[in-house]
């Protein structure tokens, strides 16, 4: 098992992958760190930008073996294909991809869009702050 964090302005109980508003490095998925202090900093960010006053990091238990057997692009170092990746899903408003999840070490990153890995996660906790 391992904890993977969400920061958001909302307790999301029950992750769901949804279309993105806007360009996203990995596409569409529900995207989650291994850091909590990342997941902490990207709340805090939203809070302000939102003037909300309680931000939220939401805290699960991913089942390793959940992303088993899935299509997974890992990307374990910066290269000219990860740049090449971000950049088409940033800009190329028509790029799409079939991978379930995307995953890069070393920014503690992990996009998942596959709903058979949510079916692997629990909340274990929802640890409030405030600005």
């Amino acid at each position: 098992m391992s904890k993977i964090y969400h920061g958001s302005i909302e307790v999301v109980e029950r992750p769901e992958i949804r279309q993105p508003n806007r360009s996203l490095d990995y596409g569409s998925g529900f995207y989650t760190t291994t850091s909590f202090a990342q997941a902490k900093k990207l709340v805090e960010r939203r809070m302000k930008n939102n003037g909300e006053a309680v931000g939220h990091v939401n805290v699960y238990e991913l089942d390793d073996n959940a992303l088993e057997g899935m299509k997974t692009l890992l990307f374990e170092k910066p290269t000219k294909e990860w740049v090449d990746f971000v950049m088409r899903n940033r800009t190329e408003r028509s790029f799409t991809h079939d991978y379930e999840s995307c995953m890069a070490p070393w920014l503690t990153i992990v996009s998942i869009r596959s709903s058979r890995s949510m079916k692997g996660a629990s909340l274990v906790c929802r640890p409030l702050f405030r600005s």
